[in-house]
């Protein structure tokens, strides 16, 4: 899978890591069944997850009224995303 992973424009323009940077690593690693490693190279990806698992449910279900809980994982997802950032250009 590493072979069709794509690189990132930022990092390849500026040389400085964009916040996803590591997205597809730590998917790929997820896919693989490990978990740490998926965690080492981003840990944004749980929350990520977590956040489309509750926008699908949000969706697909009759419960309209829990949008609440999609927009709360939302913004988790964000502060995971921005103190990850700041923890990887520290």
């Amino acid at each position: 899978m590493e072979e069709y992973m794509l690189a990132c424009p930022t990092k390849a323009l500026t040389g400085i890591d964009c916040p996803g940077c590591g997205f597809q690593r730590a998917f790929v690693d997820l896919l693989r069944g490990d978990l740490a490693g998926s965690w080492e190279h981003y840990p944004p990806l749980f929350p990520f997850l977590l956040t489309m698992l509750l926008l699908l449910f949000f969706l697909l279900s009759r419960y309209r009224y829990r949008l609440h809980l999609v927009v709360g994982s939302f913004f988790a997802t964000v502060a995971f995303i921005v103190a990850n950032y700041v923890v990887k250009i520290l």
